[in-house]
């Protein structure tokens, strides 16, 4: 006699307790793949608030003013260029974005020259939905306003004129008012490099 003959024999003797056992079975198969479905949403949802709330954690250099840092955004020493690559390694974050901010006077105007390294995502969608790396100066609503440029115009910045590629809508945030080139690009205009 066959293992198959036997369990339906079995099955046919006890089919009471063979319905209940394949209905624990079941349950507790949908219960883990619920679980498993309630995890992944919860992970994307996760995933979304934070992109959408922004940076959470500003690393600043060792004996940086760190009032000056929450009242402009800006400190005048930078972190080592490795930093990024360090942190990125460890495996601590999971999205990246090289930074250097620095009050600059156009005309009459101050603007926060704002420079954006490459974006290390881990494979996420960026934050910054703009290419910062292209040629020319991403200027915020207020910031464009205050200086009268728009896209095409010349903008005259420490380190010599840079052409306006974009200009932002209003968004009520600091990028209102800020200019973005760059890193490297900022980084040469400061002479910080």
């Amino acid at each position: 006699m066959s293992v198959a003959m036997l369990v339906l024999g079995e099955i046919r003797c006890r089919w009471g307790t063979a319905v209940v056992a394949l209905l624990l079975v079941g349950l507790g198969v949908l219960a883990v793949l619920g679980t498993d479905a309630l995890a992944r949403d919860a992970a994307d949802v996760t995933r979304r608030v934070q992109r959408d709330i922004g940076t959470t954690l500003f690393l600043l250099p060792r004996g940086a003013d760190t009032s000056a840092w929450w009242l402009h955004r800006t400190s005048t020493q930078t972190l080592p260029e490795d930093a990024a690559d360090r942190l990125e390694a460890s495996g601590l974050a999971g999205r990246l974005i090289p930074m250097v901010r620095r009050i600059v006077r156009v005309g009459d105007t101050d603007v926060l020259l704002s420079g954006i390294g490459e974006e290390r995502t881990g494979g996420r969608q960026r934050v910054f939905a703009h290419d910062v790396q292209a040629n020319g100066a991403i200027v915020g609503a207020t910031a464009a306003r205050e200086t009268g440029v728009q896209i095409g115009d010349m903008l005259s910045l420490p380190g010599g004129d840079v052409r306006v590629v974009d200009v932002l809508l209003a968004q009520g945030t600091i990028d209102d008012i800020s200019v973005f080139l760059p890193l490297l690009d900022v980084q040469h205009r400061l002479g910080l490099v």
